[in-house]
């Protein structure tokens, strides 16, 4: 499979979801299907995103410099699916503990992005970078009936913007930053 410029090779590159090993069989054989009301959009994006670019962080200044960053290509408009977050797919209950890449839906499922996943792995944090994140995370159905965790616009991404989201609270928390220390930067 092809994989996007920049991409680490220690990462496998992948398209769709797959399903962690450790998982039941009754959930591995199905499409995900979670009980409550979400919006359904006529499109997926599988394969390498042609709207977005990585990037290595290049400023000093930046929190996450030299690592990478994801950019836009184009000018975004807000409330736009711009792609899925993809990697694997476990229970909260085998879930890693020590990946940066998880991102945790529903009740009971995450998706972790640490060893295989796309381009929505290298979304960083806004703080530090941007005022508010111009990013967000919401899961979907596609018009099969298949759930995915889509990252979509908050407001207008400029081409060549970093595309940011916020982690949270608790992902500061567990690497022993606060708030205030990191807003003071």
């Amino acid at each position: 499979m092809t994989k996007p410029k920049n991409w680490p090779n220690e990462v496998e590159f992948i398209n769709l979801n797959v399903w962690d090993t450790k998982m039941p069989g009754f959930y591995c054989n199905s499409d995900l299907d979670l009980s409550k009301e979400i919006e359904v959009v006529d499109e997926q994006v599988t394969g390498i995103c042609k709207g977005v670019r990585i990037q290595q962080i290049t400023d000093s200044k930046h929190p996450a410099y030299p690592a990478f960053g994801l950019f836009a290509l184009k000018n975004i408009p807000p409330k736009s699916h711009i792609l899925d977050y993809r990697g694997v797919i476990t229970d909260d209950e085998n879930a890693s503990i020590t990946s940066d890449y998880i991102l945790h839906f529903d009740k009971e499922f995450s998706i972790d992005a640490e060893l295989k996943g796309n381009e929505g792995r290298f979304i960083n944090d806004f703080r530090g970078v941007c005022k508010q994140p111009n990013v967000e995370f919401k899961l979907y159905r596609n018009a099969k009936g298949i759930v995915s965790m889509g990252v979509w616009s908050k407001l207008p991404i400029k081409k060549n913007q970093e595309l940011c989201i916020t982690y949270g609270k608790g992902f500061w928390v567990n690497r022993g930053i606060t708030f205030d220390y990191y807003l003071q930067k």
